[in-house]
């Protein structure tokens, strides 16, 4: 933190001491077309209604395929665990490779030294955030500069959470097959959302116009330069209501080769410094009226977490299948 630091816009984190170890679960169904309603509702009520909260999100990916996304917040490995017992017959049955549609799950562990979250505004917590039994902690010092997300996270005083392999891409066949991919220690992965669902008038003008499409490119190019960026994967996702509508909020779901790498782009690279300097100078003009809601949340997976990353009949650009060599595979 520079000397006598004083944030340009104030930040708030969640207050989270009743969570000790979470469990982040991703599942997702990949499908051409309209194919997917039904697969994601049985997800969904096989294993997402398990836990502590879920979201639901979709993309099209580069390759044209739809991605549903049901993000799922644990409070402890135990209660994720119970959960996989479950579902276990129904993800393992080989019905799911002849159904038309890929499907990928992705887990990590979360403990409270790995993981950091900032909020623009302390009234509307998402995520893992919105699972606090706490009012949030802030305004906060710990923001808007160079590096403050690092120190955010407790882990960080004594480890430098370091990972040095680079993005490589592998050409393999991976439809029809089952891969589980197990990464290693440091990977980090961050969610960051938007909701302008209160945004209206000029607010609603400076984003539309402004802010969002220096985030679109921002995302695309992450998710088009791996090699570049350090940047996996990136799938940028508008978030769904009950029913399955498209909602005012989006978020982009990233993971980086380390906390370092995802530093390095967000501080250096035009197509960040872009959102950043957009959104400063919308934040300027309207000040404490602005009623856009910016949030992320950030993890770098410790060592022996049990991450899992798995995928079923997806194409081969999916997640971190370009890049990691499967530790089973069938």
């Amino acid at each position: 933190m520079p000397a006598d630091w004083r944030p340009p816009v104030p930040a708030f984190t969640s207050n989270l001491a009743g969570i000790e170890t979470a469990v982040i679960c991703t599942l997702g169904v990949q499908s051409k077309g309209d194919h997917h309603q039904k697969h994601v509702a049985a997800m969904r009520d096989r294993f997402a209604a398990a836990a502590a909260r879920f979201d639901h999100a979709y993309h099209v990916d580069a390759q044209g395929h739809r991605n549903d996304a049901l993000v799922c917040y644990f409070t402890s490995p135990a209660r994720h665990e119970r959960a996989v017992a479950e579902f276990a017959d129904w993800w393992e049955s080989p019905a799911r490779l002849e159904e038309g549609v890929g499907y990928w799950r992705e887990t990590f562990t979360a403990p409270t030294s790995h993981r950091e979250t900032a909020f623009s505004a302390g009234d509307r917590p998402a995520g893992l955030g919105a699972l606090a039994t706490h009012d949030m902690v802030g305004p906060i010092a710990e923001h808007g500069y160079w590096g403050s997300a690092r120190d955010r996270m407790p882990g960080s005083a004594d480890d430098e959470l370091v990972a040095t392999s680079r993005p490589s891409p592998l050409m393999r066949e991976t439809l029809g097959r089952r891969i589980t991919i197990e990464p290693g220690a440091n990977l980090c992965i961050i969610r960051s959302g938007q909701d302008s669902t209160d945004c209206t008038g000029r607010e609603l003008e400076l984003y539309t116009r402004q802010v969002y499409p220096n985030l679109l490119n921002g995302m695309s190019f992450l998710r088009d330069n791996p090699v570049e960026t350090g940047c996996y994967s990136c799938r940028f996702m508008t978030e769904l209501d009950a029913g399955g509508q498209p909602t005012r909020r989006t978020f982009g779901l990233a993971s980086f080769v380390s906390l370092g790498h995802l530093e390095q782009w967000a501080a250096l690279h035009p197509s960040h410094l872009a959102i950043f300097v957009s959104f400063l100078g919308m934040a300027g003009e309207l000040g404490p009226a602005m009623r856009l809601r910016l949030w992320h949340e950030v993890y770098v997976l410790p060592r022996g977490g049990g991450h899992r990353f798995e995928y079923v009949n997806c194409h081969a650009g999916t997640g971190l299948l370009p890049f990691f060599e499967p530790t089973q595979e069938r």
